[in-house]
């Protein structure tokens, strides 16, 4: 039996987080256990729901994407995918230099 792979969602918009859930939910081998609606969020339920994978929106309340990534990535590392409406490559490539796996 393979062991599934254990996705958290960090997103400040539900229309997203619904999205991402109902996208990655169609492969029998995810299952999201968790949602964060802030970076903060998802830096204390990365640590209390150790996923396999973090995907992570950069534009969010309380703490930005940019700065949960820091800090998942020295506390609790883990694969972090961020998925943003942003298309702007500056962005991107600070999100990969703080840790993230892929924008």
């Amino acid at each position: 039996m393979n062991k599934k792979i254990k996705v958290l969602i960090a997103d400040d918009s539900i229309f997203a987080r619904e999205m991402i859930k109902a996208i990655l939910s169609e492969d029998n081998d995810i299952t999201i256990i968790g949602e964060a609606v802030n970076g903060s969020e998802a830096v204390a339920k990365t640590a209390e729901l150790r996923p396999d994978l973090v995907t992570m929106d950069i534009h969010m309340p309380v703490m930005d994407g940019l700065q949960a990534i820091r800090q998942i990535m020295a506390l609790y590392p883990v694969p972090i995918m961020v998925i943003t409406s942003s298309s702007d490559a500056k962005l991107a490539y600070n999100a990969i230099s703080k840790g993230a796996l892929e924008v």
